[in-house]
């Protein structure tokens, strides 16, 4: 994050940035902040309640990607309880591959992870994407946009 945040300081671009609330995301954050290449306002963490670490795909309705999750990689979410535990989501994708003997690699995740995107992107309302008591952050996310969108 901290090479990409440089380029657009160079260029003089204005940015916000949405980070997963978990410990690589924290990482990033703080690296960042000690290069003096964000501010406190310009940063959002996408926190859910009742989780200590959440990643964005925690806040999603896995009804929106866990068909096509059957379709590509053969793991069928909705069956697998381990799925349906706390947890960030990425560790229990991975949980849940695992016990069906699926492999999960860096590549598999990635792909898993683009596959999702492309279901939200088919999505037409916010309300079929996300769990409403999971989207608090978005307020901040917003804020920050329409203050950054004001100061020009």
């Amino acid at each position: 994050m901290s090479y990409t945040l440089n380029l657009f300081k160079n260029m003089l671009c204005s940015y916000v940035v949405l980070l997963d609330d978990d410990e690589e995301g924290k990482k990033a954050f703080e690296k960042a902040e000690k290069e003096n290449l964000i501010k406190l306002k310009a940063i959002t963490f996408t926190t859910c309640k009742g989780m200590s670490e959440a990643e964005f795909e925690d806040c999603l309705k896995p009804t929106v990607y866990q068909k096509r999750i059957k379709e590509d990689f053969g793991c069928d979410l909705s069956l697998i309880p381990e799925f349906k535990k706390n947890g960030k989501w990425s560790d229990r994708v991975k949980t849940s591959f695992k016990k069906i003997g699926k492999p999960w690699t860096d590549t598999v995740e990635m792909k898993v992870k683009a596959v999702v995107v492309e279901e939200i992107k088919k999505q037409k309302e916010l309300e079929d994407i996300l769990i409403s008591q999971k989207k608090d952050f978005l307020y901040g996310l917003v804020t920050n946009i329409e203050d950054m969108i004001k100061e020009f």
